[in-house]
């Protein structure tokens, strides 16, 4: 049993099983990176729909964060990829 992952969970056993059973800190991270991607692209849509002087001063942020937010949710990934290979 080797696990190199910060487990917050165990299953039914109390054992940490290296199964993939167990959801680890780094799956709940990306988890929701995902969920803020969506909350921002939600929000710069709705600006967009809004439109006026409100999407004139928030477009520009709202999209700046979903950019921001797909970087660091990619990065996740890649790191998960990574320590499942490694």
């Amino acid at each position: 049993m080797n696990n190199r992952s910060i487990v917050i969970a165990g299953n039914r056993s109390g054992r940490i099983s290296p199964e993939g059973e167990d959801m680890n800190l780094l799956t709940i991270v990306i988890i929701i990176a995902m969920l803020l991607t969506v909350v921002a692209l939600i929000m710069g849509i709705g600006s967009m729909m809004r439109g006026g002087e409100y999407d004139e001063k928030h477009e520009t942020q709202y999209m700046f964060a979903r950019v921001g937010m797909q970087a660091v949710t990619l990065i996740l990934l890649l790191f998960a990829i990574y320590l499942a290979n490694y």
